[in-house]
């Protein structure tokens, strides 16, 4: 009986978990990516800077996991790119969910920075409103500061920095899609916007991606 019932909360976690939540503003999320580069610095895991110079896109993003024997997901953040024309884009809303199987069990919270590391891998953003973590774009853990060294250079496409509350392991995007949430970018820019437009520059940044842009233009 007990093993029934927890089949069927983990049934209703993931149905929970995997229906797209009510769209966050562009305002909260700015907020909240601000709030996971500020955590990053003081608790860890910290991003070096000369790490943050050489990107050329970033993405912001909380994702909140649950279930029992069935776990499903879902998350949301922001994402940035470097162009010549503004130095760091406006930003855009990207959103995740899904649904795994195997041997696990509880809840979490993970956040989370993506780095793009090359051209390539922010032009599968500007190009597509669904990109999905495969191939040169599974990521890996990006280096520590005690590995960067003057002449460094990034060895992966995608680093990935995260840092997880809750009893998850490790994190890994591969075979995660990443969905441009474009009714929450089109609200933020105040009419419909191409995605792949706000990314390489052809349209202004907004007020409202200000807080986050500024923390960005210090690299």
């Amino acid at each position: 009986m007990k093993t029934l019932r927890n089949i069927i909360l983990s049934s209703f976690l993931i149905t929970l978990l995997a229906t797209p939540l009510q769209a966050e503003s562009m305002s909260g999320l700015v907020s909240q990516a601000v709030e996971i580069y500020k955590r990053f610095e003081s608790q860890g895991p910290k991003i070096p800077a000369k790490v943050l110079s050489k990107a050329k896109g970033v993405i912001f993003m909380k994702i909140t996991k649950g279930g029992l024997v069935i776990a499903g997901q879902h998350g949301d953040g922001i994402m940035l790119a470097r162009n010549k024309q503004y130095g760091w884009s406006g930003a855009v809303a990207v959103d995740t969910s899904g649904a795994s199987f195997g041997l696990q069990g509880g809840g979490s919270v993970t956040r989370m920075v993506v780095l793009l590391n090359t051209d390539n891998a922010v032009n599968q953003f500007v190009n597509n409103s669904d990109v999905k973590f495969v191939g040169e774009m599974e990521g890996t853990a990006g280096p520590a500061a005690k590995d960067v060294h003057d002449n460094w250079a990034p060895d992966s496409s995608v680093y990935v920095y995260s840092s997880t509350d809750g009893a998850f392991g490790g994190l890994s995007i591969k075979g995660v899609t990443f969905t441009i949430d474009q009714s929450v970018t089109n609200t933020a820019y105040g009419k419909p916007v191409v995605a792949g437009d706000v990314l390489n520059g052809k349209i202004a940044p907004t007020k409202v991606s200000e807080p986050i842009r500024n923390i960005l233009k210090k690299f």
